[in-house]
């Protein structure tokens, strides 16, 4: 037959406990969880901080994305006026040289 000894110190109940016991159980308890909120509340804060400084960073990267393409727009639309203007002139040259010629036709 198997035998079940049984521990021979009987177990604490809060019936066994004085004022005193239960008053510093209390109080560690309730400073483990001052303790254990505070450290939440530190890492969640640190946690915070670290993605407001991500957000700023991406903030940065993409003003900065925004203003190269913004100049390499600005020297497109720069270089394309540029070069509509040049064939306007030329465009204009020949019209004049055309209308020249054809008032000299109507002299003779």
């Amino acid at each position: 037959d198997l035998v079940l000894s049984m521990p021979t110190t009987p177990t604490s109940t809060c019936g066994d406990w004085s004022d005193s016991e239960l008053g510093n159980q209390l109080r560690q308890s309730v400073d483990s969880t001052k303790t254990m909120m505070k450290h939440s509340m530190e890492l969640a804060l640190q946690q915070q901080q670290k993605q407001q400084e991500q957000q700023e960073r991406q903030h940065q990267e993409n003003r900065s994305d925004t203003q190269q393409f913004l100049a390499v727009l600005a020297s497109i639309s720069t270089a394309g006026l540029q070069d509509l203007e040049r064939k306007l002139d030329s465009k204009l040259s020949e019209l004049a040289a055309k209308t020249n010629a054809s008032l000299a036709e109507m002299k003779n």
